[in-house]
């Protein structure tokens, strides 16, 4: 069976960062609506929470700095398009219930 570099047991800190970056991003979008500015709103959050490290003292700003951006950008493409699927249902079921009432 071919190892396909999955992590399968993160550490506690990193856990906890991830952890952290998913509150900072719930709050976020508990509080803010979505638009086009929503990654800087974000970054806000993150950086205001508080200064997060991942690795050794020489690359642990860079390592932390890639991990968030990634984890924000995959998270907020997840979000959109949970928020666009639902859109879509709507416009669908009212779009059917229209067409029950001029039938």
């Amino acid at each position: 069976m071919k190892d396909n570099g999955g992590l399968l047991y993160p550490s506690a800190l990193l856990y906890q960062f991830v952890a952290d970056l998913e509150n900072a991003f719930t709050t976020c979008f508990s509080l803010r609506e979505l638009h086009s500015d929503s990654i800087l709103d974000i970054v806000e959050v993150v950086k205001a929470k508080r200064e997060l490290q991942l690795g050794c003292p020489d690359h642990c700003k860079n390592v932390a700095a890639e991990l968030t951006a990634v984890y924000l950008t995959t998270r907020l493409d997840f979000f959109t398009k949970s928020i666009n699927s639902s859109n879509t249902r709507k416009r669908q079921a009212s779009k059917y219930s229209k067409l029950s009432r001029t039938t």
